[in-house]
């Protein structure tokens, strides 16, 4: 399988493991290496983790649009079901706000 992280700079990575650490006060998740992405798993995926060359592009599952005054892209996948996609490039972007979204994404998948 190849590594999503390949061709990435090194901050990207740190990136990534600065997000798992926080995530590990929701409880347990599984994590899936995809081909160009990680997918952060419950009983389903409640993100999905893009490694570009500079920075993470995330997708954050929801029920209904979250904030776009935020950052954040937002695609209908299904008739409740969002994905809100957004670009972190430093270790300040995973904020309060961020990490309220992903755990209401994690419950989302209970």
């Amino acid at each position: 399988m190849t590594d999503p992280f390949e061709g990435t700079e090194p901050a990207v990575r740190d990136l990534f493991d600065s997000l798992l650490t926080r995530l590990k006060a929701l409880g347990p998740f599984g994590t899936e290496t995809k081909k160009t992405s990680v997918h952060l798993t419950r009983r389903a995926a409640f993100v999905g983790v893009h490694p570009k060359r500079r920075y993470l592009e995330i997708n954050v599952v929801s029920s209904s649009p979250l904030d776009k005054s935020r950052g954040y892209k937002v695609e209908q996948i299904s008739k409740n079901r969002f994905h809100n996609r957004m670009r972190i490039e430093r270790v300040a972007d995973l904020n309060s706000e961020l990490m309220r979204d992903i755990a209401s994404a994690y419950q989302l998948m209970e």
